[in-house]
């Protein structure tokens, strides 16, 4: 598998840095066959956000990375064998059933790492009349650069936001964690905002427990931080899919 990594396209400064030799293939949806890819592996869901794209956006954090950006805000969404598998169909319906969303934002992990099921996922949505916007550590041109593997999901994209997280190039950026990030339009659905404003967060209690979830772009450390403070104060950020599944995926990464 490492020969065929080496072997890809990508753009050079975006090559997976994460050897995928370290976990079992068969935990990452990307290298299924074909008729087994109506399988998601999720790591998180948030019904409504409003940080995480134009207008009301449900988001999809997809379990996996193959880049494992220093300073990444979700590092415990890089491993692929975090969260738990979910069909296209019951996540479709779980989008479907809500009526006050304009659209959907994937993220992670690495959604271009399944691109297949996200690709079936992403038609079904837009078909139903909600925009798709997606992150990706890979460059636009790098996702062009390989159809086999990412086209399904890239033709379903109404904008996507693009590039590695750097560092040395953070800022307060709307959307984006550093500025090589780009935000790019890939259909007319989505227009950019006239404005550039600074990123935006968002925490959702879950109603009367002590259960939240988080969105939008945080600077690095911070959640950590905001973590250890609410978790002295009895608040727990929600688990039910971002622990590791064990039973399913043993000795994972």
């Amino acid at each position: 598998m490492a020969s065929e990594l080496s072997s890809q396209k990508f753009d050079d400064t975006f090559l997976p840095v994460f050897s995928e030799e370290s976990y079992p293939l068969h935990e990452n949806p990307a290298s299924l066959p074909c008729d087994q890819k109506a399988i998601i592996r999720l790591a998180g869901f948030e019904p409504r956000s409003l940080v995480a794209g134009p207008g009301v956006r449900s988001v999809i954090w997809v379990a996996g990375c193959l880049r494992r950006c220093p300073g990444c805000s979700q590092p415990e969404y890089l491993p692929f064998n975090v969260g738990k598998n979910i069909s296209v169909e019951e996540l479709f319906e779980r989008i479907h059933a809500l009526s006050d969303i304009d659209g959907v934002t994937f993220s992670g992990g690495e959604p271009f790492e399944q691109a297949g099921p996200l690709g079936l996922l992403a038609k079904r949505l837009r078909n139903d009349g909600l925009s798709i916007v997606s992150y990706s550590g890979y460059r636009y041109e790098a996702l062009v650069a390989e159809p086999d593997k990412f086209k399904v999901l890239l033709d379903e994209v109404d904008m996507l936001i693009d590039g590695e997280f750097r560092l040395d190039a953070i800022g307060s950026h709307r959307w984006r964690g550093s500025s090589n990030q780009r935000i790019l339009c890939l259909t007319d659905r989505i227009k950019l905002p006239a404005e550039e404003v600074a990123s935006e967060m968002q925490i959702t209690l879950h109603g009367n427990d002590s259960g939240f979830s988080l969105s939008g772009i945080w600077p690095p450390g911070v959640i950590q931080e905001l973590l250890r403070e609410l978790g002295h104060r009895d608040f727990s950020m929600e688990r039910e899919i971002m622990e590791y599944d064990e039973e399913q995926n043993p000795g994972g990464s």
